[in-house]
């Protein structure tokens, strides 16, 4: 996951954050916020991004392990 150390499901849920990738078995989404080359790749985006916020209550501990753990680091 890349994006912001804050408000990370907030973010989440109104498809601001910057990229995150999601593997789970045989699952496997991508999502970035910066627009696809074609039409179809951004169907792709906007569909993984839909399924994904649908399993965000499954996403929601990782994100607040995110969330905790970055605060820890020093940013320069």
């Amino acid at each position: 996951m890349m994006g912001s150390n804050k408000d990370i499901k907030t973010s989440f849920k109104k498809g601001m954050i910057f990229s995150l990738k999601y593997n789970n078995g045989s699952i496997n989404k991508y999502y970035s916020i910066f627009p696809a080359d074609t039409k179809a790749e951004q169907r792709k985006l906007d569909a993984n991004l839909k399924y994904l916020q649908s399993i965000q209550k499954k996403l929601n501990p990782h994100f607040d392990e995110f969330e905790r753990l970055s605060k820890q680091l020093p940013l320069k």
